[in-house]
């Protein structure tokens, strides 16, 4: 891919990709834990889930590290490790407001 001068399965930008051509190749098996996912759900300002026409699907919430976009770009930035855990915590309290306002509205 980086031949082509763009990733076309991750977003890579090409001037962030380097080409692995010599061998010998190694790799190493690693114990991670999940903290975000990158290129989540799309949300509007109340956290609702977007469909394909950016249109809010009713009673359908994402939260902290499930919402895609929330830096920017598609990805993360790994630079600043645990950016994420501000995100989750106001993102969920809000949302969680919201939806109990509207639920108090309805009675």
């Amino acid at each position: 891919m980086t031949k082509e001068g763009k990733d076309r399965e991750f977003g890579v930008p090409a001037d962030q990709m380097i080409s692995i051509e010599k061998a010998p190749f190694y790799g190493i098996h690693r114990h991670l834990k999940l903290t975000l996912t990158c290129s989540g759900v799309n949300i509007d300002e109340h956290h609702r889930c977007s469909d394909e026409n950016d249109k809010p699907i009713e009673e359908l919430y994402a939260v902290g590290n499930v919402v895609g976009n929330m830096y920017g770009a598609i990805d993360y930035p790994l630079r600043f490790v645990g950016i994420n855990l501000d995100n989750n915590y106001i993102s969920a309290y809000t949302t969680v407001n919201y939806v109990a306002d509207l639920k108090e509205k309805d009675q």
